[in-house]
C-alpha cells in the first residue's frame, strides 16, 4: 500500500460541522466543505454540530478514486412555545436572551435553562430536559 496521501472531500448540508477522524479533530467545515489528505485505506469518521445528530461512519480511501463524500446531519431540535402573562418580560435560554413576551423556536435535545425575566419580577430559574420525543 502506497504512503502517498490522497485528497479527500468531506461535504456536508450544514457549516461548521467538526470533522474527527479515527478520534482526531481534523478542523470543521467551511461552507460545508472540508478537504483533507489522507493515506489509502479505511477509517472511522464522525461528524459532530451543536444541534445536530453526531453521524459515524466507515470510509474508505483509495488511489485512482474520487474520494468525495457526501454527508446529511439531522437537526437533533425540539419546537419550544413560551407565552409569557407580560409582554415586556425577556425569555431567556441557556442564558442568551431569545424573546420578549413570547418565544416560538427549537432548542436542542438535552437540559436547557429557561428563565422569564422583568425588570420589576423575577422568575425562579427551572431547568428543562427534552429527551427523544416524537412528534
Amino acid at each position: 500500500m502506497s504512503q502517498k496521501t490522497i485528497p479527500v472531500s468531506i461535504l456536508t448540508n450544514v457549516d461548521k460541522v467538526e470533522v474527527i477522524i479515527n478520534g482526531s479533530k481534523k478542523g470543521a467545515t467551511e461552507n460545508g466543505k472540508i478537504d483533507l489528505q489522507l493515506r489509502p485505506g479505511s477509517y472511522n469518521l464522525e461528524l459532530r454540530k451543536n444541534g445536530y445528530e453526531k453521524l459515524t461512519q466507515k470510509i474508505k480511501i483509495s488511489e485512482n478514486e474520487d474520494n468525495k463524500y457526501n454527508f446529511e446531519l439531522v437537526k437533533n431540535q425540539f419546537d419550544l412555545t413560551i407565552n409569557c402573562d407580560h409582554n415586556d418580560a425577556d425569555i431567556f435560554i441557556n442564558d442568551e436572551k431569545v424573546a420578549s413576551g413570547t418565544f416560538n423556536g427549537s432548542v436542542a435535545k438535552g437540559k436547557n435553562i429557561i428563565r422569564v425575566e422583568k425588570t420589576v419580577m423575577k422568575l425562579k430559574l427551572k431547568k428543562l430536559t427534552l429527551m427523544n420525543l416524537k412528534l
